[in-house]
């Protein structure tokens, strides 16, 4: 009986024992369910979703680039493109193999490298595999059920209507380094192309858009199953720039032959309707990443063909200059009637400074001096004006400054200002220093795009401020801080270079009296005259500029510069190319325009 008492005792403690231990793992249990169910429940939830549902970021399309009369400069192409999903990245050599054997051809990737491009983007992108597939590529991929972690997307691409013919207005667009995407703002990642140069580079906030964004869920495999949430992208801003595509094609065609720059404007407003710099490139073959081979040819072309030689290049501006010195020369009092006697050279102590007229001009005022080109005269009076004053005059026509134009890049050229001479020559100026400047030469560089702007500055009397935007409502109404009376005695000049018998100009003159040009050729000297002599070089040879203004019956007024370099004389090269160009532009209005050209040209600058 007691044995069977302390055998009752002894099960009935195992059972409690027992119950007690199952009690406890029960209570672990149910307390890890409340933890993974309740507690940790967020976090399991976003990591199951990561295993089945993507975010992919949808680039927007950029905005439009039109002319001034509406014409598509720049738009968007659509195409197919393969992406390798981001999930898969480790396994990305394996399916660009396979890939590559079902697509028959190397694909992109493989030809930069998958490591690489892995490398260059971000944690959570998609890669670019393959871009622009044919029917016949998206037919191999879809049938092929074992091909797993890669996706065809919609794509789009940039397209330049007008390939060269305005490649440095528009400039291009490419994928963004580290820096710009942090500030752009934009994801660092190969569909998302930002502007490096031209408008596309100045405006790209505004042309770039807004991106969107895909939910989507995949299966074990990385296909697609279906889409969960479609946040559109916000296509960029449409730009319509003030350049006419008419105009623009006949400077393209007249300058296709020569290295140099061509700016029309419209002088009453300041819009630029044409800009041309050769030789020029291809902007198509920016987007997305430029050969190497492609890049290589540009890199080595003497030409410089990526430079906007507009903005950016400058120039001795030759006799051009001596309207500046001719308005220093008012602004010190010196009367426009006095005469200087040219006899073809002109002495400063033991140097001797030619004129352009071997023979000399006889006596001359401030008028003929203009519209007959004689350097003793500006030698003469823009001596006794001074160098201060001839500056102080060029900086107020826009000169030693940046126009502040829609462009990235643009040079301020160069005037030797007191405080220049001080830091770069030590106070080394004299007097045969600024005799060079009274007509353009020696350290006075310009840009085409400052020329076109002063010209136009001076045919108004206002503070033009070129725009490459239509429409624009910046333009200055402000007066030019000059005398009117002397911007009128320089009109004068400029105009009689062509339309008086005795002009240098008047054989390039407008025979229909609706329209008058005005203006002053230039030849800028690359090397000195003694090594000129000796050098026979194209790249030894003087630089040809023309700039002026044409002016019409109906109010209408154009300014233009034209650069030809290494082409010799003004009159034999720059201006044929701005009467040519002016008269073929100003014809499509079905009005003949009548030149007479007579090959024996006078020699001006």
């Amino acid at each position: 009986m007691r044995s069977q008492r302390e055998k009752n005792k002894i099960f009935t403690r195992r059972a409690f024992l027992l119950g007690v231990g199952k009690l406890t793992l029960f209570s672990a249990l149910a307390s890890r369910f409340s933890y993974l169910q309740i507690i940790s429940n967020s976090k399991y939830r976003a990591m199951a979703e990561n295993n089945s549902i993507k975010i992919v970021i949808i680039p927007p399309l950029r905005g439009l680039l039109l002319d001034r009369n509406g014409m598509i400069i720049a738009d968007n192409q659509f195409y197919y493109s393969l992406v390798l999903l981001s999930p898969f990245k480790k396994e990305a050599e394996k399916i660009i193999q396979n890939l590559n054997k079902i697509l028959e051809y190397e694909t992109n990737i493989s030809r930069l490298g998958v490591k690489r491009a892995l490398r260059a983007a971000g944690k959570n992108n998609q890669i670019m595999i393959q871009d622009n597939l044919s029917w016949l590529d998206i037919a191999k991929i879809e049938v092929r059920t074992d091909l797993y972690g890669v996706e065809i997307i919609r794509s789009h691409k940039r397209r330049y209507v007008f390939s060269n013919m305005i490649s440095h207005v528009t400039g291009y667009i490419s994928k963004p380094s580290i820096e710009e995407a942090e500030r752009s703002s934009v994801p660092h990642y190969q569909e998302f192309l930002i502007g490096k140069n031209g408008v596309e580079r100045s405006l790209n906030s505004l042309l770039l858009g807004s991106p969107g964004a895909r939910k989507i869920e995949v299966n074990a495999a990385g296909k697609f199953m279906r889409e969960l949430i479609y946040n559109p992208p916000s296509r960029g801003i449409t730009i319509k720039l003030s350049i006419d595509t008419n105009l623009q094609r006949i400077v393209a065609t007249n300058l296709v032959s020569l290295h140099g720059s061509v700016v029309v404007m419209n002088a009453n407003n300041g819009e630029i309707l044409a800009m041309h710099s050769t030789p020029s490139y291809d902007p198509n073959k920016f987007v997305g990443g430029v050969q190497l081979d492609y890049w290589n040819q540009l890199k080595i072309n003497y030409g410089k063909p990526l430079i906007n030689k507009s903005i950016s290049n400058y120039y001795p501006p030759g006799s051009i200059f001596k309207i500046v010195t001719a308005l220093a020369i008012l602004k010190t009092g010196i009367d426009p009637a006095r005469k200087i006697l040219c006899t073809g050279e002109h002495q400063v102590r033991n140097r001797i400074f030619r004129c352009n007229r071997k023979e000399g001009h006889g006596w001359v005022d401030l008028h003929n001096a203009i519209a007959k080109s004689c350097n003793v005269y500006f030698y003469t009076l823009g001596l006794a004006a001074g160098i201060d004053t001839i500056i102080e005059t060029a900086i107020k026509l826009g000169f030693n400054q940046k126009t502040n134009i829609e462009l990235p890049f643009e040079n301020p050229g160069l005037l030797p200002t007191s405080d220049w001479i001080g830091k770069k020559l030590k106070n080394r100026w004299g007097a045969g220093d600024t005799i060079n400047a009274t007509i353009g030469q020696g350290y006075i560089l310009i840009t085409p795009i400052q020329l076109a702007t002063a010209l136009a500055k001076i045919a108004t009397g206002l503070k033009v401020v070129p725009t490459i935007l239509a429409a624009s409502r910046n333009f200055s109404t402000e007066l030019l801080d000059l005398p009117e009376n002397h911007l009128q005695l320089v009109r004068a000049g400029l105009h009689d270079v062509f339309n008086n018998s005795e002009g240098t100009g008047y054989r390039r003159r407008f025979a229909d009296k609706k329209y008058t040009l005005s203006g002053k050729t230039g030849t800028a000297q690359v090397v000195s005259q003694a090594k000129r002599n000796q050098i026979l070089q194209y790249k030894m040879r003087d630089h040809s500029l023309f700039a002026g203004y044409i002016s019409t019956n109906d109010k209408k007024l154009y300014a233009i510069s034209v650069v030809a370099e290494h082409s010799g004389w003004g009159s034999a090269s720059a201006l044929p190319i701005a009467t040519n160009i002016m008269r073929e532009y100003l014809s499509m209005t079905n009005t003949q325009i009548e030149e007479d050209v007579d090959d024996n040209l006078i020699r001006d600058d």
